[in-house]
């Protein structure tokens, strides 16, 4: 297990402001990765979903792999290719596996509450490994992100603790999980060597991992047709390859923290993606939850200040 010494708890809320350069790449990743869910279900109805992440896998790994000879982690030290390692096996495997189970049964709803345990995760996992601490802003700016997604998904929410979903939802927040961990493991990489080597061995490691895993127990009737491996290798170039990119730029100059407070935005993308492109319903509940979702962010990130008598008491 990765251990990163010196975890620290609550600090001041100006501590854990972001750097204002990692904000535009990590809004970036969310734009990109908010339709996800929505692509997952779709590619699901039709397909087994081993079949769609090994297919995704493979994906991943050769769209990478220019990216992993720039890098050549091969001459990193011993500890930090272990890590790397480590990392994609999270990050890839580690979060869509789950994803794609879980997408068989829960609603999208669902899938956007279980994907707003993420930051969640990434909070104790920053206390529990990481170097730094949590500010408080963080803290206050992601309960009420939090209270935005339930009012957003109330329904998935309800539907989640149904028996016939508990399976599943279980599923999902390993994904979550693995995801955070990633988030958090994954920064010291991102700002040493970039996020160009990052991604590129994330994802080859982990793609080719997957792939490795699920192909030898994939019927050969489950493959689909060469239409199918297109779209699905145009949906990897656009969210896994770019999103990755975004994301770990972000990381090289953002504490993992306050980043991983911009995954609330994911639903906010969802829902205006559905009523934009699927021309799905835009009800009050989801103008309202988005509303709390964006202030509650805007506290997290330093946007929005805590009142002066709130933010002493962390002196």
């Amino acid at each position: 297990m990765l251990v990163f010494p010196e975890a620290h708890v609550i600090r001041r809320s100006h501590s854990a402001s972001p750097i204002r350069g990692g904000l535009i790449p990590g809004i970036g990743a969310v734009l990109l990765w908010g339709l996800v869910p929505v692509a997952i279900r779709h590619f699901v109805a039709g397909l087994d979903p081993l079949t769609f992440s090994a297919i995704r896998f493979m994906a991943m790994a050769l769209l990478a792999i220019p990216l992993l000879i720039r890098a050549a982690p091969w001459r990193w030290p011993t500890r930090d290719i272990a890590r790397l390692a480590f990392c994609g096996i999270f990050a890839v495997p580690g979060l869509n596996i789950p994803s794609a189970l879980a997408a068989q049964t829960v609603s999208a709803g669902g899938l956007g509450m279980l994907a707003a345990t993420e930051p969640i995760f990434i909070v104790l996992f920053t206390l529990m490994l990481a170097r730094s601490g949590v500010g408080l802003n963080v803290i206050i700016g992601g309960a009420i992100a939090l209270t935005g997604v339930f009012i957003a998904f109330s329904s998935g929410a309800i539907a989640l603790i149904d028996a016939a979903n508990l399976g599943a939802a279980a599923i999902g927040l390993i994904g979550a999980a693995s995801w955070s961990l990633y988030t958090v493991a994954g920064a010291p990489l991102a700002r040493k060597y970039g996020s160009l080597a990052l991604t590129g061995g994330v994802l080859v490691i982990g793609g080719a991992l997957g792939t490795m895993v699920l192909a030898p127990v994939i019927p050969l009737a489950s493959w689909p047709g060469s239409e199918v491996f297109i779209e699905i290798f145009l949906l990897t170039l656009s969210t896994s390859l770019a999103g990755f990119l975004l994301w770990n730029h972000a990381a090289t100059v953002m504490r993992p923290a306050p980043m991983g407070l911009l995954l609330y935005l994911l639903p906010v993308v969802a829902i205006l993606g559905g009523a934009a492109l699927l021309g799905e319903p835009l009800t009050f509940r989801d103008i309202l939850g988005g509303l709390v979702i964006l202030f509650g962010v805007s506290i997290g990130e330093g946007r929005l200040k805590l009142p002066r008598a709130l933010a002493r008491q962390t002196d």
